[in-house]
């Protein structure tokens, strides 16, 4: 499995859980970056199974003044617009998305389910992976790489968040 963080990985700006519908999204998409835009299809006809592991989600919309499913777009439809603009449906159909804010679910403090435990877990059970050495997540968030490495097991990549993921971060991966 390989899986995305969407917010300074597979695009090269955050979001920030704020992400307005129209102009502001089609900035957004146009973001992102191409190691992400150009490996998935590749990937995907390699056999990986693909997925996208963000903190942006629907939850917020309760939880963050001023945020309205009018005005803005988060989460799994978010990621979906990103995914359905760049790939073919068959690519798009192949990805799982975990869209799960631990802060706006009020689990920041969970052990299972703060930071990005809770994706990893979905992840594994949706894809019946028995080795989560056998995921490998791509973060900008350092503290986010290392807690998924610590604590959920995975093989994770640090990607510099002024540039998102690079193809320099893919062959990376042969010094783990």
């Amino acid at each position: 499995l390989v899986a995305f963080d969407l917010d300074q990985t597979a695009v090269s700006i955050h979001s920030r859980g704020r992400m307005r519908r129209g102009e502001a999204l089609e900035k957004f998409m146009d973001k992102a970056v191409p190691a992400f835009v150009n490996r998935v299809p590749a990937l995907y006809k390699a056999g990986f199974k693909l997925a996208i592991a963000t903190h942006s989600e629907e939850a917020q919309f309760d939880t963050t003044i001023g945020i309205s499913r009018k005005t803005h777009i988060l989460g799994t439809e978010l990621a979906q617009a990103l995914l359905e603009r760049y790939f073919e449906p068959e690519v798009v159909s192949a990805f799982d998305i975990v869209a799960y804010n631990p802060s706006a679910r009020g689990t920041s403090n969970s052990e299972t389910d703060k930071i990005k435990r809770y994706h990893m877990r979905i992840l594994r059970e949706h894809f019946e992976i028995d080795d989560p050495k056998h995921i490998l997540f791509f973060d900008d968030t350092k503290s986010v790489v290392d807690d998924c490495e610590d604590h959920c097991g995975v093989v994770a990549v640090h990607v510099n968040r002024k540039i998102g993921l690079q193809w320099s971060d893919i062959l990376r991966l042969r010094e783990k």
